[in-house]
């Protein structure tokens, strides 16, 4: 083998080795077992890289754990989790699989980074990439693309690539605890899948003449 070949498959294989490491597996977050997600816009709970396949974020939002129904100065629990995609993959799907919420829907946002950067009780979405209003009828469905051309919102194709983003969830009613479960779909890019194709393709033995 040639320097030149060896430099070239050396790339593909290198990616090929990030795309199925054991960090890039698909998780499951449940608040019942992993604890309260943070109430902290500015300090999001980490639960790390979500890889190949779909991830299952669970909690609860309104009343606080332990907290008295009616306590006027009572602020909800709201949920604010932070997560990466790699190189090489996407976001295409976000399903509602729980959907109890407090009158007629509830508040899901995304933002691109490591913190959501606006208050609860803001009424300004420019920093979100977007924001969506699910309810019962949701439940099953999925919300990406609603999620993407949100009014106010910065907006996204539909897909969301490699990258850090922050979840915010919330119900102010806090009669009561509200649970919510979201699946996220994670899948290779195109052009990844492709790669990982040509590093089979090449690796694979070869019958001497």
């Amino acid at each position: 083998m040639t320097r030149s070949c060896a430099s070239f498959l050396a790339l593909p294989v290198f990616a090929l080795a990030a795309l199925s490491s054991p960090a890039t597996a698909a998780i499951t977050f449940n608040e019942a077992i992993g604890g309260d997600l943070s109430n902290n816009n500015l300090a999001p709970t980490n639960i790390g890289p979500l890889g190949l396949g779909v991830s299952v974020i669970s909690g609860r939002s309104g009343l606080p754990v332990n907290a008295t129904p009616g306590d006027p100065e009572l602020q909800a629990d709201i949920d604010y989790a932070t997560f990466t995609i790699a190189p090489g993959q996407r976001i295409d799907r976000l399903e509602v699989l729980i959907s109890d919420v407090g009158g007629a829907f509830s508040f899901i946002g995304i933002e691109r980074g490591p913190q959501v950067s606006v208050p609860y009780d803001t009424v300004d979405a420019s920093t979100l990439l977007g924001w969506y209003h699910y309810g019962s009828a949701d439940q099953g469905q999925d919300i990406l693309l609603p999620l993407s051309a949100s009014p106010g919102a910065i907006g996204f194709d539909g897909t969301l690539g490699p990258g850090t983003y922050t979840l915010w969830i919330m119900e102010l009613d806090r009669s009561r605890q509200y649970d919510h479960s979201f699946g996220i779909r994670v899948i290779p890019t195109p052009g990844a899948a492709g790669l990982l194709g040509l590093v089979a393709a090449m690796t694979l033995p070869r019958r001497r003449a």
